[in-house]
């Protein structure tokens, strides 16, 4: 397990579609450690605060994206803590993050009404 690196910190913020070009080193780190601290939590959170909660959890939001950590809380704020015996909160558990990008939905379209004139209902309305 290797600890990661500013490229990827980089990733992560690209991933949840924030800007980073302007950020130093440090808030790139800090920024998306806070995105994925909150969005552990707030997983937790629905799901509800058991055991499993946290592992399912942990692997949908870490563990899919190649991620290991020690410690976290969201008791006042969210927070990845460092591990005792890492000294680093987020560890890769592959040379390169298995993050791909988001699948994007699908915008209204202008067809969409289209779609709707040729309902059953709208046929039998004609008709008459």
């Amino acid at each position: 397990m290797a600890t990661l690196t500013h490229a990827d910190y980089r990733v992560v913020l690209n991933y949840y579609g924030v800007y980073n070009k302007k950020m130093t080193a440090k808030q790139t780190k800090t920024a998306a450690l806070d995105i994925l601290a909150n969005k552990l939590c707030r997983c937790i959170k629905k799901v509800g605060d058991d055991k499993q909660a946290i592992a399912v959890c942990k692997n949908s939001v870490l563990g899919k994206k190649s991620l290991k950590n020690g410690r976290f809380t969201c008791k006042k704020r969210p927070k990845l803590l460092s591990d005792s015996k890492n000294k680093q909160p987020l560890l890769k558990t592959r040379k390169r993050l298995a993050i791909k990008n988001k699948k994007k939905t699908r915008s209204n379209r202008s067809g969409s009404t289209t779609r709707n004139s040729k309902s059953r209902v709208n046929k039998v309305k004609r008709r008459k």
